[in-house]
């Protein structure tokens, strides 16, 4: 899981208490975004450690931070971001269906 410290350093804001709730909690809901747009095959221990699934959160957590309702919606990076990470773990059933 991505930490809110990294990410605020990463943002250059300030070690708050405001900031560090308010960090947290774009996190946390940034992630839950991103574990919707998944194929439901996926869980939160496969995606532990992926780079692509962490600046994916990084990325909207940052855009929550200046654009909370998200206005201008999704940027084409985190688009292009989730749409990697829907190819990578869209696991295609194995079973085939044979005819008579």
């Amino acid at each position: 899981m991505v930490d809110t410290q990294t990410v605020l350093n990463e943002l250059n804001l300030d070690d708050t208490p405001e900031n560090e709730t308010l960090m947290t909690n774009l996190l946390s809901q940034s992630s839950a975004v991103i574990m919707g747009a998944l194929p439901n095959n996926v869980d939160q221990a496969t995606l532990n450690g992926d780079p692509l699934y962490e600046r994916a959160i990084i990325t909207l957590a940052t855009q929550f931070y200046y654009d909370r309702t998200l206005e201008r919606g999704m940027s084409l990076g985190l688009k292009m971001l989730i749409n990697h990470l829907v190819g990578k773990y869209n696991v295609q059933s194995s079973t085939k269906t044979t005819g008579s």
